[in-house]
């Protein structure tokens, strides 16, 4: 360093100038061009002291210029570092926003990988449904069903849910939905039955059991399924009495009607065989029901009963002529009466009543027997036969005897064993 008085050089650490004992003020080194400016001002003013006090007037501007190049100086720098400042500032403002948006880019990114994610939906939805957060659960679940449609797990998951939280009716469109892809999944129509059942929806439920064919989910409509009473014989035209047996393969009860009509609203409890004792037409219907008032199908059978009349009757023996007495006999058929005349008119149900065999009436008779029907009132042809009977000597005098009281054959004499 050099004083700026004499330019004498200072000792480093001097407070005073040694040459000229003036107080030293501390610059900067300056180039040569100005170490030697310095000197040749000094040695003018050394030789002309008037030029010296110039010089150092000059000096003092000089130096106050340098003050005011300094300050400059120093505030260009301070602008200039202020500017860089402000120009950092600005590249970090860009940086940081380049990394937000960056950010947000990349977030929006993976938010669209797991959104299309099936795993990370169904991962979500567990995790959530483990927290307690329900809603959350189910939302992440819908999502993975609408990413994998086909999936019957999670659909099954997502309608326990349902129905845990009492939406039945969430869950019923989920489980028929399901069904459509899996026909005869077993928990499907068990927690179907169970929304049915407490909805007092019965007869969706046998809509339902009409659409299975699997033996396994047959067995879970048991207490739905009734079955239609069973029919002892066909219908058909018939020429006898008939008795018609119903039977319920369950042993439930079963109503009927004869006429055609609802079984259901008019129909008879069914305690013993029908019977069919006369002639006309009987249209059957019955159905069966079980202890929760379900109903069977019901089927109808129509009988036609045309009984005809009965044969003529058989009479033994058929007429002739005799000697001695005869029992006339006549079958007569089950539900059945006969009747006869021995004078040759047409019998009615007010002649006499053949109830045992008859002795045929001394004479020339003309026997006509008739059988009716009891049930339905038809009547036989007439029989007519031609019965006489003369008794012989022999058999009047054997009469004769016995009206007298007489044992005839002990007192009959030997010739009349022969």
């Amino acid at each position: 360093m050099k004083c700026i008085y004499c330019g004498a050089k200072l000792q480093e650490g001097s407070l005073y100038c040694s040459n000229c004992g003036k107080e030293t003020q501390i610059v900067a080194d300056i180039d040569a061009f100005e170490d030697d400016y310095l000197t040749g001002i000094l040695e003018r003013g050394q030789q002309n002291p008037k030029s010296q006090a110039n010089g150092e007037q000059k000096t003092s501007v000089e130096r106050n210029n340098r003050k005011k190049q300094e300050a400059l100086r120093r505030e260009q720098q301070r602008k200039k570092q202020q500017q860089m400042k402000i120009t950092f500032g600005v590249i970090f403002a860009i940086l940081l926003v380049v990394a937000v948006i960056a950010g947000i880019f990349m977030k929006k990114s993976i938010d669209e990988q797991r959104a299309n994610s099936f795993d990370y939906q169904v991962q979500m939805a567990e995790k959530s449904y483990a927290n307690g957060q329900i809603r959350e659960s189910i939302a992440y679940y819908e999502r993975a069903i609408a990413l994998e449609p086909d999936n019957i797990s999670v659909r099954l998951t997502l309608a326990e849910i349902y129905l845990n939280r009492k939406d039945f009716d969430s869950a019923l469109i989920l489980y028929l939905q399901t069904l459509d892809l899996d026909p005869n999944n077993l928990e499907c129509y068990r927690n179907l039955i169970s929304i049915y059942e407490q909805k007092n929806k019965t007869d969706e439920i046998l809509a339902l059991a009409k659409q299975v064919t699997d033996e396994d989910v047959l067995a879970l409509f048991s207490d739905y399924i009734v079955h239609p009473p069973v029919f002892s014989n066909v219908g058909g035209k018939f020429e006898n009495y008939m008795q018609i047996t119903l039977s319920s393969e369950d042993d439930n009860k079963i109503y009927y009607t004869l006429d055609g009509t609802d079984p259901i609203v008019y129909g008879k409890l069914y305690k013993e065989p029908i019977s069919l004792e006369s002639n006309g037409e009987y249209s059957i219907c019955a159905v069966c029901v079980n202890d929760k008032k379900i109903y069977s199908e019901v089927i109808k059978e129509d009988y036609t009963i045309n009984i005809p009349a009965p044969s003529m009757p058989e009479v033994m023996p058929n007429g002739g002529n005799f000697e001695e007495e005869t029992e006339v006999s006549v079958y007569v058929p089950e539900n059945c009466t006969a009747y006869y005349t021995w004078d040759g008119t047409i019998p009615n149900i007010t002649s006499d009543r053949y109830i045992e065999n008859m002795l045929v009436p001394e004479g020339n008779n003309i026997l006509s027997v008739i059988i009716v029907d009891n049930k339905t009132g038809k009547w036989s042809e007439v029989y007519r036969g031609r019965f006489v009977y003369y008794p012989s000597a022999e058999a009047a005098m054997a009469g004769a005897l016995n009206e007298e009281g007489e044992n005839l054959e002990t007192d009959l004499p030997d010739s009349f064993d022969e």
